[in-house]
């Protein structure tokens, strides 16, 4: 897929254009049930994904606290940092998830 192309999530795509699907950075723990199971949906949806050991890097947490978040996973949204979760949210992967038909 080339890339420089998107389409917001839920929004139609234009017949033949192409489209960038969303990838993203899960901030994990050893252990984490949740974080297991965000990267379990992520890969059924087809989103790509980083995964980086918050508990191995003090800076990482720190970074994640100044978001707000005191538990994993913390996902980001790698195409815009603003658009950042907490926890398990089916909801938010199945918005990141390519579209059939659409690219």
């Amino acid at each position: 897929m080339p890339p420089g192309a998107a389409v917001a999530p839920g929004a139609p795509a234009a017949p033949g254009a192409p489209v960038t699907t969303p990838t993203v950075t899960v901030y994990s723990t050893p252990d984490c049930v949740q974080c297991r199971m965000t990267l379990l949906a992520l890969e059924k949806a087809g989103v790509g994904f980083t995964v980086v050991d918050a508990a191995a890097d003090v800076a990482v947490r720190e970074r994640l606290r100044a978001l707000g978040y005191a538990a994993a996973p913390v996902v980001v949204v790698d195409q815009d940092p603003d658009d950042h979760w907490s926890g398990f949210r089916p909801d938010r992967i199945a918005a990141l998830a390519p579209r059939p038909g659409a690219g």
